[in-house]
């Protein structure tokens, strides 16, 4: 992709990479501070290539600091747009987030956004270090006279290498070493005969790679064979045969595209039923805790009554006892009078027993009769 002998604004579907790199300069960047800049939206676009469970914690948010300090992206001009197209349409005061309701992008929007990204910081990169095969298209949309601009009598001119932009995108690890088969110095893309084949299709953006080359990138075997068989057509030929994007696509990658898709809506569909059913749990939750409270409260006040009623039962019940107690005195009274009166009376037949036994003994015995005389 980079040396393509082509427009450099061409290459790029989704970004307006023009006005990205001519207001950030404008406003004091650098380029290499817009390639860092590219660079880490590449990373945030490729981690939403991967499953939605093989993605780290906080992925669905991107504050705008960390560790303390601001973002290096929040430098530049765009990223708004940028993080939109990947999915992240919410705007708060702490940075982006990505709507769990939503399904955000198609698969393959994102995929040509995460190389766009990846290819423009390549491109700025290796500009910057003045190692570009065609420097001459990015130097016109810059401002002339610019002093960021690289020029060639500044640093020495070397043979683009391509583990040079491996590096600078930090994708080398999952490419083998080209370094054993080394390229000859030449325009991979200038004309050459074509031996009855005729023109192979023009690729000027990163969409129709990423349409073509998503499964495997066949580059590495025509780096291995270039050597062995010099007779074969060029360079410009034989890896770059790609189609069309979108609707040319073969129909198994289209089929296994829209199987992504289902499987990530489903995924979706089922977060949103586990949040459901967390919800109505709570809230079950918090309507027992309620009830129960106010269960509580009932007993509480039902106890306050019973004890404002025992208290005032309580000197009804002391008068009630008061009056009893009156109205039992009088009996117990009597009961002593008629006591009294029964001794009173024993005492009287006592004396009068007294009396009749004194009497009896004051009498003279009885005289014996006198017999008669015959």
């Amino acid at each position: 992709m980079l040396q393509m002998n082509c427009d450099f604004i061409k290459k790029f579907e989704f970004l307006n990479i023009s006005e990205i790199i001519v207001t950030n300069l404008r406003n004091g960047m650098s380029l290499m501070e817009i390639s860092d800049c590219l660079r880490i939206l590449a990373k945030y676009a490729k981690e939403m290539l991967k499953p939605t469970k093989e993605r780290y914690k906080h992925w669905n948010k991107i504050p705008f600091m960390k560790a303390g300090a601001p973002q290096k992206w929040t430098r530049m001009d765009g990223t708004k747009t940028i993080l939109k197209q990947l999915g992240y349409t919410q705007e708060t005061s702490k940075g982006y987030i990505f709507p769990l309701h939503s399904f955000g992008p198609p698969l393959n929007v994102i995929k040509s956004l995460s190389l766009e990204l990846a290819l423009a910081a390549a491109e700025l990169s290796v500009f910057y270090n003045n190692h570009h095969p065609h420097p001459e298209y990015i130097r016109n949309i810059m401002c002339p006279g610019g002093s960021l601009l690289p020029s060639a009598s500044s640093t020495e001119r070397r043979e683009f290498n391509v583990m040079d932009l491996l590096a600078e995108v930090g994708n080398s690890a999952n490419l083998r070493d080209l370094t054993q088969a080394p390229i000859p110095a030449q325009n991979l893309m200038s004309p050459s005969p074509h031996k009855g084949r005729g023109r192979p299709p023009a690729v000027t953006r990163a969409s129709e790679v990423v349409a073509n080359c998503a499964a495997a990138c066949n580059c590495h075997a025509y780096y291995d064979s270039y050597n062995a068989q010099p007779q074969q057509l060029p360079a410009h030929q034989q890896p770059l045969h790609l189609q069309t994007p979108g609707h040319l696509q073969p129909a198994h990658q289209q089929q296994q595209e829209l199987q992504r898709h289902q499987q990530e809506i489903q995924r979706h569909q089922q977060e949103m039923q586990q949040e459901m059913q967390q919800q109505q749990q709570q809230q079950q939750q918090q309507q027992q805790q309620q009830q129960q409270q106010q269960q509580q409260q009932q007993q509480q006040s039902d106890q306050q009554a019973q004890q404002q009623s025992q208290q005032q039962q309580q000197p009804q019940q002391q008068q009630q006892s008061q009056q009893q107690a009156q109205q039992q005195q009088p009996p117990q009274q009597s009961q002593q009078d008629i006591q009294q009166q029964q001794q009173q009376q024993q005492q009287q037949q006592q004396q009068q027993q007294q009396q009749q036994q004194q009497q009896q003994q004051q009498q003279p015995p009885p005289q014996p009769p006198r017999e008669s005389q015959p």
